[in-house]
């Protein structure tokens, strides 16, 4: 598993603006579930989006190279604000 700090989820970020979403997220408490795989390879969560139901998120750093990011939302950014979120609330 590799460190993963604030400093890291900045510079995964698409642009400005992911970054401030996704922070905005966890301070709006929008994820749930967080959890970590026993390996710590894997996080995920769910995060209230704005529909009903809440987004599947993940993030996967099996290869830390080329970490793998998912999310149910519809956004086409990779990572997303809400796998931005995921990243910001693990390094706290």
């Amino acid at each position: 598993m590799i460190a993963i700090d604030e400093s890291y989820v900045d510079a995964a970020a698409p642009n400005a603006d992911a970054a401030k979403n996704g922070r905005g997220l966890v301070l709006k408490n929008k994820l749930a579930k967080l959890r970590v795989s026993e390996d710590g390879a894997l996080i995920f969560a769910e995060c209230q989006g704005s529909g009903k139901e809440p987004y599947q998120v993940s993030c996967d750093f099996a290869r830390a190279d080329q970490p793998t990011h998912r999310c149910t939302c519809p956004s086409r950014q990779l990572p997303c604000k809400h796998c931005l979120a995921l990243m910001y609330a693990y390094a706290q």
